[in-house]
């Protein structure tokens, strides 16, 4: 009789027992260790965040602390993500909040930090972040503001912590609104302002030990536009003095020289009823500012409307209320400034030329007193905006006024009070006009 095939079926019933029962000890070990890992990855993601909120807290010498409310971590898709942040500044009233805070695709390296790209609330982006011994490199960073108005970006950025020096390249704050749409759209109805620059170098980057320090900061090649539709700007936003802006940044950051090279800058304003802007370019603006302690003290060359040199200086306080600008304009046709005068002061300049005009301006946020020396000859201007037989009489009239060549030999003065509602440069050039004035001999009554 042959016993073999009882044999084997009677093996096959024992593989199934020991089958069955290692299964049951897999899975037994198997959910064990899931188990494990599950209380250790949230073990872990609540270390790091612990670890993280102390890192800044200590980073920061206790200036800023940092809350996360969730830390997220997906080593498939070598993501981690950051939620509900708050980052407060010791002694400060508000929080900042971020919603999400996304890092793509890490990579750790025994001397070597990078990162392919950080979202942050989904609107404000940084790609391409390496750190490597020191030294920090960030390849694009785009951030949006909350209406969505203004848009900044940035080509590229270096720090180097050994070599102190800080490279940032091709800065940028883009309106999204055309001029005609910015006003109305933005949360705060400002004015329509373009920013480039090219490049920002700094020495003597300082970021340890309380607040930031910065020897020198080169800026070269860059543009500034601004435009104002006082057709649609907001009546009751008062605008703040630059020296007031520069009061509330300064004891965050302290900087001993800024140079700057190549900068055009450009101002519109477009009067209520009119379809014409006045506009003034200044261009090939090179300078520098130093003592950058309790006061800052400046000096630059520009060329204005294309024609004329202007030579500036003067200092503005970061603490107190004092400022001082003085300048002198070399020679030039008087009617490079008709597309200023034309549209903001319904006077067109037919003939003339500026021999040379210099000017002292002391002031406060209030209120500022001019001396101001004009050198003409042929000036002939017409006024505009008026019946055909009163305008001729009027500009005749002013014309008689005006004498044909003036070389004065003592400064005329001007004062002005500032109006809060308008900018700074309404306030320095109305005050100009206010000695230009006196000096041709026209009183309020007369303009």
């Amino acid at each position: 009789m042959n016993h073999y095939p009882a044999c084997y079926l009677l093996l096959a019933h024992l593989n199934n027992i020991f089958y069955i029962v290692n299964m049951k000890k897999v899975f037994r070990i198997v959910l064990t260790v899931a188990v494990v890992v599950a209380v250790l990855w949230i073990g872990a993601q609540t270390v790091g965040k612990w670890w993280i909120e102390r890192k800044v807290e200590r980073l920061t010498d206790g200036r800023w602390e940092l809350a996360l409310g969730h830390l997220r971590v997906n080593p498939l898709r070598r993501t981690v993500t950051f939620s509900d942040i708050e980052v407060t500044r010791n002694g400060g009233d508000k929080p900042v909040t971020l919603k999400e805070l996304r890092i793509e695709k890490p990579s750790i390296g025994k001397k070597r930090i990078g990162i392919r790209r950080i979202v942050i609330d989904r609107m404000d982006t940084i790609r391409g972040v390496t750190m490597v011994d020191g030294r920090l490199t960030v390849a694009y960073a785009s951030r949006m503001t909350p209406d969505e108005s203004v848009r900044m970006t940035l080509d590229s950025l270096r720090l180097d912590t050994a070599a102190r020096t800080l490279t940032v390249a091709g800065m940028a704050i883009n309106p999204t609104y055309s001029k005609a749409d910015f006003t109305p759209k933005s949360w705060n109805h400002g004015d329509w302002t373009q920013v480039h620059i090219g490049r920002v170098e700094c020495s003597g980057v300082v970021l340890s030990g309380g607040v930031p320090q910065i020897d020198s900061i080169h800026i070269a090649g860059g543009s500034v536009s601004s435009y104002k539709d006082r057709n649609t700007s907001d009546p009751t936003l008062e605008k703040p003095m630059y020296h007031t802006l520069l009061q509330r940044f300064m004891p965050h950051c302290k900087v001993r020289a800024v140079a700057f090279e190549a900068i055009a800058a450009r101002y519109e304003e477009l009067p209520v009823g009119r379809d014409d802007a006045g506009v003034i370019e200044f261009d090939n603006i090179y300078g520098m500012a130093h003592n950058l302690d309790e006061t800052i003290s400046w000096s630059a060359t520009a060329r204005v409307q294309g024609a004329a040199l202007l030579t500036a200086r003067g200092t503005l306080p970061l603490r107190g209320d004092n400022f001082e600008i003085s300048g002198l304009l070399d020679p030039c046709p008087a009617t490079i400034f008709n597309s200023m005068a034309t549209p903001l002061g319904n006077i067109e300049i037919r003939t003339g030329e500026i021999q040379s005009l210099g000017f002292a301006m002391r002031g406060t946020s209030f209120d500022a007193r001019v001396e101001l020396m004009l050198a003409y000859r042929d000036l002939s201007v017409e006024i505009l905006n008026r019946h055909h037989d009163d305008r001729k009489l009027i500009s005749n009239i002013v014309n008689r006024l005006l004498p044909n060549a003036a070389a004065p030999s003592h400064p005329t003065t001007g004062e002005f009070t500032r109006d809060p509602l308008r900018s700074p440069w309404n306030f320095v050039w109305k005050t100009i006009f206010a000695g230009l004035k006196n000096t041709l001999g026209i009183g309020d009554g007369d303009q």
